[in-house]
């Protein structure tokens, strides 16, 4: 059926005169079918999945939003194919009209169909893999027998791969809940750039701020970028967020040559406790080197260079022992689940970010989030004058430049296999 034909039903909804919502169709990206999640506050909040196939966007609403436990099953409602030209939209949808309400762009990029997508779709059973910015791995949509409802009820559910994650340790929606709209752009020069740009301005402020951002990138590619360390490091956000907006915790990662435990724990924007650093560093009790630095967001990333010995489970096993026994040792300060209501007030130190295909945003990279933080590395007895994970960003990176990697020097040297900490740890 022409797109023009499915998309009857979505015009006939809308009125474009009051609405923002696009109403031509749309094109398909040359880079593959495009999928996105919609974040919309309508009269109850949900999430807008939609999947690009024979030129519109099937869609289904998801209440709940996306979930990488393989045991949730999330109702998705089927509703009206949106155009292709959907996918861009972030905006507010007026007062009386359909579906009003704010929308943003939750998560976005590529789908691959496992199978004959169309077979899929008509029979209630499609499966595919998502690339995108949050969402990752098989998934599959299934449409529920039985139901005689006005608009179909099927389950979005994440099939069995390495980026299944406990729903008690996990939460997407809650851990990332912001837009990723600024996160188009492919390198963190083009993000920076970009700021002018979407303003349509070009004042001073904004020339010096990119010329900042494009000396921190220039330093970190003349090789004095001190994750060079660990060259295998994939370079996404790891930030997680607490609905409270109290302390909230990121990352570990491990890479290949001098791999890498990144340990983080996040502070809130204000004063840090002038105790963490003693106590993040239980790391130098266990014969480990750890160094600090910012992350842009608002978590602080502790980092531990560990030679490749063991593997990727031995690594994360390790990280979790370690967050365990701070847990246990600073109750008051660190808890060892995450999720918003287990460390209101407290840190979780993100131990599931050592795993395969887990990364982290390197030092000196922009963040694609408001205020575009910068990740910068610094000394442990600066940690008390931080405000924050985004102490620095695009237009004060630059009164840092003269420190540099300075904080981070010895850090390739400092690699040491992780078997004696392992037998101290138990």
């Amino acid at each position: 059926m022409p797109a023009q034909d499915t998309l009857q039903r979505y015009r006939a909804k809308r009125n474009f005169s009051a609405t923002p919502e696009p109403a031509d169709a749309g094109e398909s990206s040359p880079q593959g079918m495009a999928f996105v999640v919609q974040k919309h506050w309508a009269s109850s909040l949900h999430y807008d999945f939609r999947l690009e196939l024979d030129g519109v966007m099937k869609s289904w609403a998801v209440p709940k939003g996306p979930s990488f436990d393989s045991r949730d099953r999330r109702m998705a409602i089927h509703v009206e194919d949106h155009p292709i030209s959907y996918n861009q939209f972030e905006g507010t949808i007026a007062p009386g009209q359909y579906g009003a309400g704010k929308v943003i762009i939750w998560d976005k990029g590529t789908w691959l169909p496992l199978g004959d997508p169309e077979k899929g779709y008509r029979d209630g059973n499609l499966k595919f893999e998502l690339r995108g910015i949050k969402l990752h791995g098989k998934w599959v949509l299934v449409r529920m027998k039985g139901r005689d409802e006005k608009q179909e009820p099927w389950l979005l559910i994440k099939e069995k791969d390495a980026f299944v994650r406990p729903a008690l340790e996990f939460s997407v929606v809650d851990e990332l809940p912001d837009s990723v709209q600024a996160a188009a752009m492919p390198a963190a020069e083009a993000v920076a750039g970009a700021m002018a740009d979407k303003s349509g301005k070009s004042g001073k402020a904004d020339t010096t701020a990119r010329a900042a951002t494009t000396a921190t990138i220039a330093k970190g590619r003349k090789g004095e970028n001190p994750d060079e360390a660990a060259p295998a490091a994939k370079q996404t956000s790891g930030a997680t967020r607490t609905a409270s907006g109290n302390e909230r915790g990121t990352l570990a990662t491990a890479e290949e040559k001098a791999a890498g435990v990144e340990l983080s724990a996040s502070a809130p924007a204000a004063p840090v406790p002038k105790s963490l650093g003693t106590r993040v560093r239980v790391t130098n009790q266990l014969g480990l080197t750890s160094f600090l630095k910012t992350s842009g967001g608002k978590g602080l990333h502790v980092v531990v260079p560990v030679r490749k010995v063991h593997d990727w489970d031995t690594v994360k096993d390790f990280s979790q022992a370690v967050v365990a026994h701070l847990a246990k040792t600073i109750p008051q300060m660190f808890v060892a689940r995450s999720g918003a209501k287990n460390r209101v007030g407290k840190i979780f130190v993100d131990y599931l970010r050592n795993g395969v295909g887990a990364s982290t945003a390197c030092a000196w990279s922009a963040r694609a989030r408001s205020g575009m933080g910068i990740s910068v590395p610094v000394e442990w007895d600066e940690l008390a004058s931080l405000k924050g994970g985004d102490h620095w960003d695009i237009r004060t990176a630059k009164r840092r430049l003269d420190r540099g990697n300075g904080p981070w020097d010895g850090y390739a040297k400092a690699a040491k296999s992780l078997t004696s900490a392992i037998k101290m740890l138990g």
